[in-house]
């Protein structure tokens, strides 16, 4: 079975780790004709999107993609050692937040990368450059759809993994909305496909699997 990477920043990773987000969406690139206008999330079966969805298909698996480094666990830079794969969470979950793993020295760009011989710490690496191997987390996708950004319901908003200060994680509220709003701006807009632009999106559902 195939498997492709999904990436999320440190607060999404945290929200699927904890079982709140189970939701995401994305641009859909490129954005469909203006002539679609307001076509509902039917458009892609009826053909209006013409593009294969990069996040799969029922049934398939997707792999978390993170910001990552790698700490060298021995005193001298061997081919084979062991390393540590360490995650950006490591300050609040610990040892949850580590991963063993053999690789060879080719595999975590040399010496010079990881800060050189006697550094127990490499760099840290952002999610498009993390392999498959460092992945803690796979997501089997349940669903996939196709709507307007701001079509998305409070119900959807929670799915996608905001959280509202002093409320409980079982409360569905429109402010999920505005909180889910306020999210995709910070991500999306510096990309011209903020909030107002309202583009197309898919809408990717799935269930958390961890190793």
């Amino acid at each position: 079975m195939m498997q492709r990477s999904i990436s999320f920043n440190p607060v999404m990773v945290s929200a699927l780790l904890d079982g709140t987000k189970t939701q995401t969406r994305r641009v859909i690139k490129p954005q469909p004709p203006a002539m679609v206008g307001e076509i509902p999330g039917v458009a892609w079966g009826a053909g209006f999107v013409d593009v294969e969805c990069p996040y799969g298909k029922r049934g398939e698996r997707l792999w978390v993609a993170e910001d990552w480094r790698a700490v060298h666990v021995n005193a001298r830079l061997r081919k084979g050692d062991f390393w540590t794969v360490q995650f950006s969470d490591f300050a609040t979950r610990g040892c949850e937040s580590m991963r063993d793993h053999r690789m060879g020295i080719e595999t975590c760009g040399g010496p010079m990368e990881m800060g050189g011989i006697g550094d127990s710490y490499g760099p840290w690496k952002e999610a498009s450059k993390m392999p498959h191997w460092a992945s803690r987390v796979s997501l089997e996708v349940v669903g996939v759809k196709v709507e307007r950004l701001q079509d998305i319901s409070k119900e959807d908003a929670r799915a996608e993994g905001v959280r509202l200060d002093g409320k409980p994680d079982d409360c569905v509220s429109p402010l999920h909305q505005y909180a889910f709003h306020q999210l995709w701006e910070s991500i999306y807009e510096p990309d011209g496909f903020g909030w107002d632009t309202n583009p197309w999106v898919w809408c990717v559902t799935f269930k958390v699997i961890t190793p």
